[in-house]
């Protein structure tokens, strides 16, 4: 006979319909995750799904491969309480695991990102992808590998009593040609770069002042001609979850926002 399928397979099935490629459950838990879609880069997630468990359970899937953003709404009779709670028992269970083994290969990832950046040489003040831009800087915690590739960490603030500390989670390598790519396997949320630093310590002319980008040249750019500190955000996906950071470690700071201008006649 026709067999009713659960909220959790029904998804699944739209998510697979939709090129995405799970290789678990989805997690239904009213959080957005992504996940990698056919055709995608090795390790890369094009694809993001959202969705809530309710007596009416619904959500949205979208493939940025294919740019297509779909609804969902369950077509099966309405959940019980019983239903439901068991559910949301499985999706908790299932949630912590899966972030579990998340944090762990993030990690197992920025300390190998970490030790890259680490055995590098700080980068020539003159360095030909800031001198493309016209940006001259001595060494301000971005370096350089053997290939004279620009390695930038990517960082996120952490509290150690009065110290503000850094901790890279990613790094950033910009090729002499300007290609960028992002240390494989590290999580990019939250990661930002800071100019005026010194030792890993934020200085305190940082808590008066601080100017939010999006790219790490934009941002070399910014504090030459300022003097001001700027945080670079990577892309603009990033920009919320720094700017959130930023604004928490530093709530008396005046933040402004400062976009690329895309129509930039030369």
């Amino acid at each position: 006979g026709y067999k009713v399928m659960g909220p959790v397979e029904e998804f699944a099935h739209k998510l697979y319909n939709a090129g995405f490629n799970l290789e678990e459950p989805p997690i239904m838990d009213g959080q957005t995750h992504r996940a990698p879609v056919v055709g995608g880069k090795p390790g890369a997630r094009d694809g993001v799904y959202q969705a809530d468990l309710t007596e009416r359970p619904r959500g949205f899937c979208r493939n940025y491969l294919t740019n297509v953003r779909q609804d969902w709404v369950y077509s099966g009779q309405e959940l019980t309480d019983e239903q439901l709670a068991k559910l949301k028992t499985e999706t908790a269970e299932r949630a912590a695991y899966e972030n579990a083994r998340k944090a762990e290969l993030y990690e197992s990832a920025a300390m190998q990102a970490y030790a890259r950046w680490e055995m590098a040489a700080p980068a020539a003040a003159d360095h030909e992808c800031l001198a493309a831009k016209g940006v001259y800087l001595p060494d301000k915690g971005f370096k350089q590998d053997d290939k004279g590739n620009l390695l930038v960490p990517g960082v996120e603030l952490e509290d150690h009593g009065e110290l503000l500390a850094f901790k890279v989670k990613t790094l950033q390598t910009i090729t002499p040609y300007g290609r960028k790519y992002y240390e494989k396997g590290c999580e990019k949320s939250g990661a930002m770069f800071v100019f005026e630093t010194k030792d890993y310590e934020v200085t305190q002319k940082l808590s008066k002042e601080i100017l939010i980008t999006e790219d790490f040249i934009n941002a070399a750019t910014l504090y030459m001609a300022t003097g001001t500190p700027v945080v670079a955000c990577f892309d603009s996906y990033n920009m919320q979850v720094v700017a959130e950071s930023v604004r928490k470690h530093f709530p008396e700071a005046k933040i402004t926002i400062c976009t690329d201008n895309d129509l930039d006649m030369e």
